[in-house]
């Protein structure tokens, strides 16, 4: 499908450290199959590691109104949340 493929095309990118086509690929495999959680786990997890957390949480937990039960979004979405924690400690 033309989703697995950009999935495949923003990992290749995101290996080859260009994580803002990564992410334009991401979103656009998001954008034609949104109610995939899988896609959505890797875009939000895409997000964290660029620090952008707020947008990353807010994608994880898309996923897991599609999807409560999806432990990979929940996973990722714990991670996010207390990575934020800490930052707001260490101020």
């Amino acid at each position: 499908s033309n989703a697995a493929f950009l999935m495949t095309e923003g990992w290749c990118h995101e290996a080859s450290g260009d994580g803002e086509r990564a992410l334009d690929c991401f979103r656009r495999a998001v954008q034609s199959s949104p109610a995939n959680t899988g896609f959505l786990v890797v875009l939000g997890t895409a997000l964290a590691r660029r620090g952008r957390r707020g947008e990353a949480a807010a994608t994880l937990r898309r996923g897991l109104r599609a999807d409560p039960d999806d432990r990979d979004a929940m996973r990722a979405l714990v991670a996010v949340l207390g990575a934020s924690a800490g930052e707001r400690d260490a101020l």
